[in-house]
């Protein structure tokens, strides 16, 4: 797109494919952690 690209370490981009892997990895082990519970409770109607 008009020869534009996001630069290594931005945001969860990190400088390879592993790196970066491994942080959507944890974004998603991690950080949807507090989600779980909501859900959880939305399920059980808390």
């Amino acid at each position: 797109m008009n020869n534009q690209a996001y630069k290594a370490n931005t945001g969860i981009l990190k400088g390879n494919i592993e790196e970066t892997i491994n942080a959507v990895g944890r974004l998603g082990k991690d950080g949807m952690k507090q989600t779980d519970i909501e859900i959880l409770n939305i399920m059980i109607d808390k």
